[in-house]
């Protein structure tokens, strides 16, 4: 008889385990979920405090003036780095 309640208290221990488990795993992606979709956020990411510098600059009017305007075959090229900040240098590769 002692030996079945021990299993029980055993099997009651672990389901108590599983359920505090499940609801922290729950509460660790609802929370997250519910504070950082904020409407305000979203309808204006530039909104001050600004969190996301790219996601306000994402939103921003573009500009073709970067874009070479010629179709000469003879000239190809591209830069090494993907994107530079404000001020830095650019190496180009350029094939004549």
């Amino acid at each position: 008889m002692a030996r079945m309640q021990d299993r029980v208290t055993t099997l009651r221990a672990m389901a108590v385990n599983m359920v505090a488990s499940v609801a922290l795993v729950a509460t660790a992606i609802v929370v997250p979920t519910l504070v950082l979709s904020t409407p305000a956020a979203a309808s204006n990411p530039c909104a001050p405090p600004v969190t996301n510098p790219v996601a306000c600059e994402n939103t921003q009017a573009g500009t073709p003036q970067w874009q070479v305007n010629s179709d000469d075959p003879t000239i190809a090229g591209f830069t090494t780095d993907i994107s530079s900040t404000a001020g830095g240098t650019v190496q180009f590769k350029v094939d004549t």
